[in-house]
């Protein structure tokens, strides 16, 4: 039976005990942390996953087009979940560490999995670095690279990521220096690729230990093929409806395993945040009467940050002003002036060539 651990209080899911629309563990958690808590809104996904009907409603980050929300099948969840305990041989009563939100996929399928594992979950509120006062003896974690390159600034937390049995990065790009820092743990480590569409990871990449890879290595029931683009599709019925023609650039390596060489389209993955660049500049335009895009610049905590990049000075007070109408992940970390920005022939901005000018190694 799933336990739940918060600090040092543990709770059974048993307790969810259905009445309506509420619940034990709600009520419990509602008026202890607060009825918009983190906890209280790990407590009602699963009294909504449990309930008895077959869909429940997921949010798309945006990697496939404009963000949405739509159903999916419970099942194809629990066959998700499936997918990775078999990969890592996770066993029941195996601990694992949920700190990332549940009104996203990755923060979701942490819980299903748990749930389907019949695993001790253990629940961290989602910031920065969630290894950093946990004493716990964690098999299995899943984080972004912005956690992980977080745990790196204090030994301790660096000591406690490490000792992790299973641990999957997902979010965004996995940087090299992150990866040269995890050669020596003790735990292995995983670039996941996925997307909300396929319910999360349809492949795992290990970046450490003997079973290092350059090559992304599918789960099971997962097929791959290439877009006339060179884009990667993919086929997983037991996980989605619909074939998904993807905007990341790969090369296929043989039947299960492929590496991904970029992106074709324009979403800055930040942090695990995708930011869309049309929308971003389109609430920008009213206010700036010069060219200018935004572009993601390669960071080491973030993966990529957004940038405004300008041909000519703009005036303090007319930035601010614009930058309010922006949420506070889409404003852009730097201002970047050159001298002209790179069009294409038909004069829409040419993304692919403002990405390398301002990505020179």
């Amino acid at each position: 039976m799933l336990k739940l651990a918060i600090d040092d209080e543990q709770y059974e899911y048993k307790q969810l005990c259905f009445n309506g629309k509420s619940s034990y563990l709600i009520d419990k958690f509602s008026t202890t942390y607060g009825i918009d808590s983190f906890y209280t809104e790990v407590a009602k996904f699963i009294a909504n996953f449990l309930d008895d009907t077959d869909y429940l409603e997921v949010k798309t980050s945006g990697s496939t087009g404009t963000p949405k929300k739509y159903l999916v099948k419970k099942q194809y969840m629990l066959n998700s979940a499936k997918k990775t305990i078999k990969f890592l041989s996770l066993k029941e009563h195996d601990s694992a560490l949920l700190c990332m939100p549940v009104n996203y996929i990755a923060g979701k399928m942490m819980v299903v999995r748990a749930l389907a594992a019949n695993l001790n979950l253990y629940i961290v509120k989602p910031c920065k670095n969630p290894y950093l006062n946990l004493n716990k003896n964690i098999v299995f974690s899943a984080i972004t690279p912005m956690q992980a390159i977080s745990a790196l600034e204090y030994k301790q937390s660096y000591e406690t990521m490490c000792k992790v049995e299973h641990t999957i990065i997902g979010g965004g790009s996995v940087d090299d220096n992150l990866v040269a820092h995890l050669q020596n743990a003790s735990g292995q480590f995983y670039s996941s690729y996925g997307m909300t569409e396929t319910l999360s990871h349809i492949a795992l990449r290990a970046l450490n230990g003997t079973d290092k890879s350059p090559y992304y290595q599918c789960l099971d029931n997962v097929n791959i093929s290439l877009s006339k683009q060179g884009t990667l599709i993919i086929d997983a019925f037991d996980v989605c409806d619909d074939t998904l023609i993807t905007n990341d650039i790969a090369q296929i390596i043989d039947k299960q395993h492929f590496v991904i060489l970029g992106r074709i389209d324009n979403v800055i993955n930040s942090g695990g945040i995708k930011l869309q660049i049309e929308q971003i500049e389109q609430k920008l335009k009213p206010y700036l009467n010069c060219e200018f895009a935004i572009c993601g610049v390669k960071d080491k905590l973030l993966g990529h940050k957004a940038v405004l990049v300008l041909t000519s000075k703009i005036d303090d007070n007319l930035l601010n002003q614009a930058f309010l109408g922006l949420d506070k992940y889409e404003k852009p970390k730097q201002i970047i002036y050159i001298q002209a920005i790179p069009y294409t022939k038909t004069q829409k901005i040419d993304r692919y060539s403002l990405y390398q000018l301002l990505n020179k190694s």
